[in-house]
């Protein structure tokens, strides 16, 4: 009996063990199973159960909760599936204005399209099949007063109706016609029809100016008007002008075509097709107290010119007016109290331009390959706006009251003999490689104004009370300046610049003054008693000083700027 008891004993502990190891392994397993939720739901998570055994469920781990039950798990993906329904399901339903077509018809003839856009759908072949967008566009020409039909159609392709919006048309910056439209339902069509004449006299440009106002300020003028024959129209439809529509897609709402009047010699109905104005090699000297403007835009009154061409127009009073037609090749001569108008000129390839004191010229071509200027002096004044030129070499000097400005160019290199007197270079939101300048004298001002130049260097010196100021946004990789003698000026602000390197003295009161500017190195070779350098407002990280009076010469730095690093390597 005692043995008896002794075995059921034994056997009951037998038992008891096992199943205290049948639950340790099944736990211990969980442990071994990847600590991700990635296999729940799937037919690797049924296996694992399986193999784990029933009272086994498929599992969550937590780092502090331990684990968590199939059930949990299970209304956890469920609600993260009903999210994305749901989010798929209150997706913003809006509409999608598009004009998706754009015709101008000539009125006495409705087969003749002059200019059209539009988009048409065709079967796709390849390996996507269904229809695909295909756009077809075509500029024209046509005639001076040419009647014409403009036909569009607006389409509404989002997924939500589109309230009231209006619908506009341009000519260049002109506005010719404007609708309302109420309601436009999803695939909606709304159709635009109206009378217009292709003119000279219509399709207007806004045309922008700065005009100087001594020397710290430009002041930006907008005037509209034709100016002379409007040879170029870009009919522009904008569809929901005000933004009233909120779309799904803003980036569509216009489309174009541009068309050219035909251009004629004389008066009437002559239209004699012409082309646009080419010059391989053009001399024009401008006498004192004489006009010139060189100009793409077409002279009203001009006479046209090609070949070789040998002008003069005579002093007193008298104006020349010329249209190029092709390519010319030659020289025009301007004598004092007198005016050219050259118009009708898109490209020149080589351009001489001698103007004498007191001499007004504005250059406004396109494309220039090399323009060389032989002296800007007396109360000269010259503009070049908006061109491309390659090279502009001043061979002489600016001086005098000479002022020569640079509004809204791309230049490659320009280089200046010097400018000195109290001359003023005046660069306006220019785009140039390489500024150089031999020399900065007397009263002399440059004028640098939210420009993007790669390199600027004055290979002489600052000298007398010439003054270089850069402010207003410009981007400048290397400044490089010889030298600044006694009482010239350095200023700095609201730009960024790369390096600005002072390869030689500042003598007593030539300031580097730097406001509200990001500088990564500043490198002066010398500063001379009386010499400064104030910083306000601005980065600089590195500030390097070969040589530096140990008594006389300054670095003033307010607490609102960051210099990082100084490094003076020698006081004297």
């Amino acid at each position: 009996m005692i043995l008896t008891k002794r075995k059921g004993q034994l056997s009951l502990e037998f038992i008891l063990l096992i199943l205290g190891v049948m639950v340790a392994g099944t736990f211990v397993t969980l442990k071994l199973v990847e600590k991700s939720p990635k296999f729940l739901g799937n037919e690797s998570s049924e296996i694992k159960k399986e193999v784990l055994g029933v009272f086994v469920t498929e599992a969550k781990f937590e780092p502090e909760t331990g684990i968590t039950t199939s059930e949990n798990i299970s209304e956890q993906d469920n609600s993260t599936e009903n999210s994305d329904s749901q989010t798929n399901e209150s997706e913003e339903k809006l509409p999608d204005l598009v004009p998706i077509s754009l015709n101008v018809v000539d009125s006495n003839d409705t087969n003749k399209t002059i200019a059209y856009c539009y988009r048409k759908q065709i079967q796709n072949n390849g390996n996507e099949k269904g229809l695909k967008n295909q756009f077809r566009h075509q500029n024209g020409k046509c005639k001076n007063n040419t009647k014409v039909k403009i036909y569009a159609v607006i389409k509404n392709e989002g997924n939500a109706p589109a309230g009231q919006f209006v619908v506009v048309v341009y000519d260049n910056d002109e506005l010719i016609y404007s609708k309302t439209i109420d309601s436009l339902n999803v695939n909606e069509t709304a159709d635009i029809a109206f009378d217009y004449i292709i003119s000279t006299s219509k399709g207007c440009k806004n045309q922008y100016q700065y005009q100087n106002q001594g020397a710290n300020s430009q002041q930006r003028h907008q005037h509209q008007g034709c100016g002379g024959g409007i040879y170029e129209h870009t009919i522009k439809i904008v569809v929901d002008e005000y933004n009233s529509v909120n779309e799904s897609n803003e980036n569509n709402n216009e489309k174009s075509v541009e068309i050219n009047i035909t251009k004629g010699h004389g008066h009437g109905n002559a239209n004699k097709e012409i082309n646009s104005g080419i010059a391989s090699n053009l001399k024009i000297y401008i006498g004192g107290y004489a006009f010139g403007e060189i100009t793409k835009d077409v002279i009203s009154g001009g006479r046209y010119i090609s070949g070789n061409i040998d002008e003069k127009i005579n002093g007193g009073g008298i104006v020349g007016k010329y249209n190029v037609n092709g390519t010319i090749s030659g020289k025009i001569k301007v004598n004092g109290n007198s005016k050219l108008y050259l118009g009708n000129l898109y490209s020149i390839n080589a351009l001489t331009l001698t103007p004498e004191g007191n001499a007004e010229v504005h250059i406004k071509i396109p494309e220039i390959g090399t323009l060389e200027i032989k002296a800007i002096k007396g109360y000269d004044w010259l503009e070049l706006k908006g061109s491309k030129v390659s090279t502009i070499k001043v061979t002489q000097n600016i001086e005098g009251y000479g002022y020569f400005m640079c509004q809204e160019d791309i230049i490659g290199d320009m280089s200046i003999s010097s400018i000195k007197g109290n001359a003023i270079l005046d660069i306006i939101k220019n785009k140039i490689d390489n500024l150089y300048i031999n020399r900065v004298e007397g009263n002399a001002y440059m004028y640098i104004t939210s420009s993007d130049i790669n390199k600027l260097e004055i290979s002489d010196s600052l000298k007398g009370y010439s003054k270089l100021n850069i402010w207003d946004g410009c981007k400048i990789s290397e400044i490089y300046i010889k030298g600044m003698q006694s009482d010239s000026t350095l200023s700095i602000g609201a730009s960024e610049i790369e390096t600005v390197t002072i390869d030689g003295d500042m003598g007593n009161n030539a300031v580097i003054y730097i406001n509200n500017a990001n500088i990564t190195t500043l490198h002066v070779k010398r500063m001379n008693w009386g010499s400064r350098i104030e910083i306000a407002n601005s980065n600089v990280e590195n500030i390097i000083i070969d040589e530096k009076n140990k008594n006389g010469a300054k670095i003033i730095i307010d607490e609102d700027s960051k210099v990082e690093n100084i490094e003076i390597k020698k006081e004297i």
